[in-house]
């Protein structure tokens, strides 16, 4: 499975989805846990580790949608839109090192051959690598 560029005519037939969803939950725990350092740093004690399980839940309910949106206006040409979209897409990707460290620990558990150290991407889809056929015509 690989981190490409994503089209989706060509890709989205070929998603793993299962793949796609923990890749991006990784991202997702990491920019939590980032975040979280950031808040017991800046003084907010305990109540920051809420950022670890709650920071998931808001990429999925708040930042991907949102992200998404952003994502599909800017492709429209909407001026001004695609800087909103680096920014949601900055408070993902944070986690990216986090998810890049831990795939040299613990390898089996990431589905990304090589993940990104740092992508400005709201949603990594995984796609499968397509079949091909070397076969020539009339060969078996």
């Amino acid at each position: 499975m690989s981190e490409q560029d994503f089209l989706w005519k060509r890709d989205f037939k070929n998603i793993n989805w299962q793949a796609t969803l923990i890749y991006n939950l990784f991202r997702a725990f990491g920019a939590g846990i980032v975040f979280c350092i950031f808040q017991l740093i800046s003084g907010e004690g305990l109540k920051a580790l809420v950022l670890i399980p709650g920071y998931p839940i808001m990429y999925f309910i708040f930042l991907l949608p949102v992200g998404l949106t952003l994502n599909w206006l800017t492709g429209l040409g909407v001026p001004v839109v695609g800087w909103l979209n680096i920014i949601f897409a900055l408070l993902v990707a944070i986690g990216d090192p986090l998810v890049f460290i831990f795939k040299k620990i613990k390898p089996e558990l990431v589905p990304v051959d090589k993940p990104s150290f740092f992508s400005f991407k709201i949603v990594i889809f995984i796609v499968n690598e397509p079949i091909v056929d070397t076969n020539e015509p009339g060969e078996r």
